[in-house]
């Protein structure tokens, strides 16, 4: 896969279909710069919404739009609109949601972070 990083592909797939349709999938993407995490999944109200909407004045998500997904460590959050597919997965339960996760230090730089 380390590889693959810089290589560019508008689909792909590395597993068979499962013969047991029970059996649970582990799918993990890493988006080079693709996504705005927090306008994905923002929080929709509280202190962390109000951090949010000051972060994003010009490009939030506004509450009414938001998929809701629950609550996700004390804060309700909701997904994008555009998100309506993910949002379904989250529904069916075939979709786990873990904000705020990431590296051990802090950095500001994406290459040290890709590696």
């Amino acid at each position: 896969m380390a590889a693959l990083a810089g290589v560019r592909f508008e689909s792909m797939a590395f597993a068979a279909p499962a013969q047991d349709p029970a059996q649970e999938t582990l799918v993990i993407l890493f988006l080079r710069g693709g996504m705005d995490a927090l306008n994905l999944l923002s929080p929709l109200a509280g202190a962390d919404r109000s951090r949010y909407e000051a972060a994003r004045s010009n490009l939030q998500v506004p509450v009414a739009e938001a998929l809701p997904v629950g609550s996700l460590g004390g804060t309700a959050f909701g997904l994008h609109p555009a998100a309506s597919g993910l949002h379904n997965l989250f529904n069916d339960n075939a979709l786990a949601l873990v904000p705020a996760c990431g590296m051990h230090h802090d950095t500001r730089s994406h290459f040290e972070a890709m590696t």
